[in-house]
């Protein structure tokens, strides 16, 4: 990617930039006070995440209705604080997700349009450009994020999906629980229903799985469901607010038509947050989370306001400490490639199906660590250590299963190694258990004998 243009409003800098991913893009940077690129200073960074119909714009924005917040009024709530505050765009309605598929009134259109991949951008785009152009502290102890409503559930998505790159991460009145069946919506008819918001995203769909289309990808909403993968937090201090639905006086002067909407999304969302919450106690990881529901309280700015005073306080005294990889986790993933605190995988469970994402099925991971892990699925995983796990050029003997093999470290101490769980998967998956991985699937458990190798 590439800067196009740099508007500088005293400390807000507005960068317009040509990305591979999503293409004309922009985002706004928040610098501290003082911040000078010749200066040695590091400073964190928050990665802060609009809502759906809504932009990159809207966290800076000071515009008020009636009195009422319309914008995030971010540059005066981080104040003084030394941090820097990257807010990037996702479009209307990019739900902070690589897309696939079209529908059939693109498919027929010359060219077809282009597929936008949000998640690519944000991670791996936009952080390394971050991180090159400004004074960052790059790793998971400087680095945070935090959403309201659709960005709430983009935060969550990314902690979970990309463990490690993240130390600390909020939700304001997250859509954090994509595939909820007790809420008062049919997210997944909502989600698909693009057309009418504009371009690029109306081109795009994960499918309904409530359907027998062949093409929806069930397995893929759970890919995209920060809930499902609650169990990838570990090492990640969490933040969750919510209101329950219920108006205040600080919605008096709204439209009553409006502020029943407010209403009825913020019950919806509150729910998903508790569900979200849940699954992380489930984990065993209630202790890293910090809840704010507030009860009443609506979905407006006039709470995501208090959310962001409330996160920041939250998050300010932890961000000079160390975050360090867990000495054991798991991680459940269904992206062919992935990445988690230093560990690399690629995942090729099942067959190649022409126009749909080939990580066909979940891959399960638990105790992962120095001496192993253990791989529930299909197909075939590849795994390479984390850098420095073995002393350059080393010989390790490993058992994958029930066979034995010396693998070496590579001169940068990573090992790679190949695990042989099962016969390709010859359908999607559609069985989900929360707690762990379907009956069916295939278990191998890989033990690696330090310095033990000739």
């Amino acid at each position: 990617m590439h800067v196009v243009s740099d508007r500088a409003h005293g400390r807000l800098h507005t960068f317009t930039i040509e990305s591979p991913a999503v293409g004309l893009t922009h985002v706004n940077v928040l610098v501290p006070e003082h911040y000078s690129r010749s200066s040695s200073t590091r400073y964190p960074v928050l990665y802060l995440l609009h809502g759906a119909l809504s932009s990159y714009a809207d966290w800076v924005s000071t515009k008020t209705g009636g009195g009422i917040p319309l914008g995030g009024n971010a540059q005066a709530i981080v104040g003084h604080l030394p941090i820097i505050v990257v807010m990037p765009d996702d479009s209307p309605i990019g739900s902070y997700s690589d897309w696939y598929g079209i529908s059939t009134k693109d498919a027929a259109m010359s060219p077809v349009p282009a597929t936008p991949s949000w998640e690519t951008y944000h991670i791996d785009e936009l952080i390394p450009w971050v991180d090159s152009t400004f004074h960052t502290k790059a790793d998971p102890a400087g680095r945070a994020i935090a959403g309201l409503s659709s960005g709430g559930g983009g935060a969550a998505k990314y902690v979970t999906g990309h463990p490690g790159v993240f130390g600390f991460m909020g939700t304001f009145s997250g859509a954090v629980d994509n595939d909820l069946v007790d809420g008062t919506d049919n997210w997944y008819n909502s989600s698909n229903s693009l057309d009418a918001l504009g371009p690029p995203d109306q081109h795009c769909t994960f499918g309904d799985p409530s359907t027998d289309n062949p093409f929806n990808q069930l397995y893929y909403w759970y890919q995209n469901d920060p809930t499902y993968e609650a169990r990838n937090l570990q090492g990640v201090k969490l933040f969750v607010a919510s209101g329950n639905g219920t108006p205040t006086s600080a919605d008096a002067p709204i439209n009553p038509a409006i502020r029943a909407y407010e209403g009825g999304v913020e019950t919806v969302v509150d729910d998903m947050s508790h569900h979200f919450v849940a699954a992380v106690q489930a984990a065993g990881l209630g202790a890293n989370v910090t809840t704010d529901f507030y009860g009443d309280g609506s979905h407006a700015w006039v709470y995501w306001q208090r959310d962001l005073v409330a996160y920041l306080r939250w998050l300010q005294p932890q961000l000079h400490r160390t975050v360090s990889r867990p000495s054991d986790f798991s991680f459940r993933t269904a992206r062919a490639t992935s990445a988690a605190w230093g560990w690399s995988f690629h995942y090729l469970s099942g067959l190649s199906v022409p126009n749909v994402n080939t990580a066909e099925q979940f891959v399960y991971l638990s105790h992962i660590s120095a001496n192993g892990l253990t791989a529930s699925g299909n197909g075939t995983l590849q795994v390479t250590t984390p850098r420095g796990s073995y002393p350059s050029a080393s010989l390790q003997t490993l058992t994958v299963g029930q066979v034995t093999m010396v693998a070496r470290a590579n001169r940068a101490g990573e090992l790679t190694f190949s695990v042989a769980i099962g016969p390709p998967a010859t359908s999607q998956q559609v069985d989900f258990p929360a707690s762990g991985p379907p009956p069916t699937m295939h278990t191998v458990v890989v033990s690696i004998h330090r310095g033990t190798g000739r």
